[in-house]
């Protein structure tokens, strides 16, 4: 039959199921198909992925996808960041940039940090010490935060404490001097503190639907249902102490500065 492929070359690395065949010659290796040379055998190491070829020469890399990109041997590095092989961080001198699907993005960004955690393709990016939150070709939040975290835990902004989802949405706005959180993932409950004039005032908060029933040192009857909504407890609290992760003991000041305790019972509806 008819020779698919001339021989010109010392071997055949990887025959790949689009028709590209990665070559060797001379000790280098080049890219090619049935019908022309797509890179020539000039470099020192081709790795592919699905549709991407890296290709290195020296300490350069460059990157080529057939009919989208090919680029010089300009960067100092190419890393793949997802399972699927669709997005990647391409280095060079020390700026980053992301190659999402098949298209080099424009933005650089001081550092990159994939979230493999999160649904998509989910990136925390830096720009000038304040990073913020890539999602899905798009920039969900701008670089203005000094720390973002997505797994239940504060994030700020100038300062002061906020929540952030796995989704980039801000859940509890950034007004807090502190947050507490306590508890294991979707059962996590958080105590949000914020200075007033009368001292500190607390918000407490689920991600979840949770019944937080509140007693009275007087009453000893529940007065309180908390659900994904914040809802501000707005008192006087001279102290708030986490029980065993079950419940909260809050001492605030009642008549003629008389201590009065109020019990925080944590129960998932």
């Amino acid at each position: 039959g008819k020779a698919l492929l001339s021989c010109n070359y010392d071997g055949i690395e990887k025959i790949t199921d689009t028709g590209i065949i990665i070559v060797r010659k001379d000790c280098k290796y080049g890219v090619v198909n049935v019908e022309e040379v797509l890179l020539p055998c000039i470099y020192d190491e081709i790795i592919e992925f699905k549709y991407v070829y890296i290709f290195r020469r020296g300490e350069k890399y460059g990157i080529f996808i057939r009919f989208r990109i090919c680029t010089n041997c300009e960067f100092d590095s190419i890393e793949r960041l997802d399972a699927n092989g669709d997005l990647y961080v391409i280095v060079k001198q020390s700026k980053k940039k992301l190659l999402f699907g098949s298209t080099i993005l424009e933005q650089e960004y001081d550092d990159i940090q994939y979230q493999p955690q999160c649904k998509g393709y989910v990136v925390i990016v830096w720009i000038n010490g304040k990073c913020g939150l890539w999602k899905d070709g798009k920039i969900l939040l701008p670089c203005e935060y000094d720390k973002i975290e997505l797994d239940n835990k504060p994030s700020i902004k100038d300062g002061m404490y906020g929540l952030i989802d796995g989704r980039g949405d801000i859940v509890l706005n950034f007004i807090y001097d502190k947050i507490i959180c306590f508890g294991e993932k979707e059962e996590m409950v958080f105590i949000a503190e914020k200075a007033s004039a009368i001292g500190a005032l607390y918000d407490i908060f689920s991600l979840t639907p949770k019944t937080i029933t509140i007693f009275d040192e007087h009453s000893l009857l529940p007065y309180k249902h908390i659900t994904r909504n914040i809802a501000p407890v707005c008192r006087h609290v001279e102290c708030c102490n986490i029980f065993d992760d079950q419940a909260l003991i809050m001492r605030y000041k009642g008549v003629k500065d008389t201590p009065i305790y109020s019990i925080y019972l944590l129960k998932t509806s």
